[in-house]
């Protein structure tokens, strides 16, 4: 028996803000496929050093390589076009994004989704990623042994895996959160799609005394701002070229459905505050910060945080509380700004200790269960985390 084909084989390159994997997944497409770890850094995907020791590591290697990384790697763009063919996008994006960028467009490699198609327009969510990175990837692959297949985000690998055991529902939304040491992805899948998709940047704390202080950093919402350019000539006959590969060498494989839903024209970019009229649906649960409150207060309006940060007595439950507070922001954003369906389910990818402290004490402000994204108890969390798990399985199901 001569097996598996090298040139079938799947290798994805994964990783996190301080740790880099190289996995080779046995049975692609099949979402409890056994994976075999060939090397593993204590440095960043994006790091100059991770992929080539990895390479090292893992000797001689043939076949295809899925990429997928945490959200907050990328840059996420909201572009308003004119209603034109989709196969006339790709040479009308460029231009556009050229006016809302604020590097170079040939520093990027970026795909998109039609969020929504409007008798006149179209609304698009663009994904960037820094052509040099992608670029340094390439480099470090063995010529001819190695191609690169995807590269994803983390979202929709996890999207991918949840679709594949059949674990979304059909008949409601449902939202996916995705927690690293710095940041928090956050995704709406409905419709069979993702329909909003948000990056938020706070700090876990480590999992020290509750008695003792720390200073809580302020917590950052990656924004995606909405670009009207819908009065904007389409004169241009053909696509600007970002770099030398072509759509067979590399795909931004980040499309859950055709389409999406986008929010209402009159709200602010999903990753903002809402109006003041708003303001009491986004701040949803907001005294949960201030348990004991007399309800007949006023809320404290939602002011960003001192640069220096705020000292807390219970840093682990003041963290998980703003977790739940973003999920919650999420939740009545999506519902009642962007006018979706219900979020009935709530999925966590994150290490098994922390979700059980976000249930302990906030699932009550949530009415929802969190489920964990990846079920199997994982007996090398710390050499290969659950959630990276999760993501590895997801990007081999494409």
């Amino acid at each position: 028996m001569l097996g598996r084909s090298l040139k079938n084989r799947l290798y994805v390159f994964t990783g996190n803000d301080q740790l880099s994997l190289l996995v080779e997944i046995d049975q692609p497409g099949n979402p409890r496929s056994p994976l075999k770890v060939l090397g593993q850094t204590d440095t960043s995907p994006i790091a100059d050093v991770s992929l080539p020791r990895l390479l090292t590591t893992a000797g001689s290697l043939r076949g295809n390589l899925a990429v997928v990384l945490p959200l907050h790697f990328f840059e996420t763009v909201s572009v308003s076009l004119p209603a034109i063919p989709d196969g006339a996008i790709a040479q009308a994006l460029p231009y556009q994004l050229a006016k809302l960028l604020p590097r170079p467009i040939s520093d990027y490699i970026y795909d998109w989704q039609v969020t929504e198609r409007l008798r006149d327009s179209l609304q698009l969510t663009v994904y960037l990623y820094n052509a040099k990175d992608f670029e340094k990837i390439k480099a470090s692959l063995p010529s001819g042994r190695i191609e690169v297949k995807y590269l994803e985000a983390d979202i929709f690998a996890a999207c991918a895996l949840l679709e594949k055991e059949q674990r979304l529902s059909t008949d409601h939304a449902s939202l996916i959160v995705l927690i690293w040491q710095d940041n928090i992805s956050l995704a709406v899948y409905d419709h069979n799609r993702l329909a909003l998709v948000r990056t938020i940047q706070v700090t876990q704390p480590s999992f020290a005394s509750e008695d003792a202080p720390l200073t809580q950093p302020e917590s950052t919402t990656k924004q995606a701002g909405i670009a009207q350019t819908n009065d904007t000539p389409l004169t241009a006959a053909t696509s600007v070229p970002l770099t030398d590969i072509s759509e067979s060498e590399i795909l931004l494989d980040l499309n859950a459905g055709d389409s999406l839903p986008s929010p209402d024209p009159t709200a602010a970019a999903a990753n903002t505050v809402a109006s003041d009229d708003d303001t009491e649906l986004i701040m949803a649960g907001w005294d949960i910060f201030n348990p004991g409150a007399d309800d007949n207060e006023p809320h404290s309006p939602l002011a960003p945080s001192s640069k220096t940060g705020t000292t807390v007595k219970y840093p682990r439950k003041n963290y998980c509380r703003q977790v739940v507070l973003e999920i919650m922001r999420t939740r009545d954003y999506y519902v009642s700004v962007m006018k979706g369906r219900p979020i009935n389910q709530i999925y966590l990818g994150s290490n098994d200790d922390l979700r059980q402290e976000l249930k302990a004490d906030n699932v009550e402000f949530l009415g929802l269960d969190l489920l964990p994204l990846y079920e199997e108890k994982d007996l090398n969390a710390e050499s290969f985390p659950s959630l990276l798990r999760a993501l590895t399985l997801g990007v081999g199901i494409r």
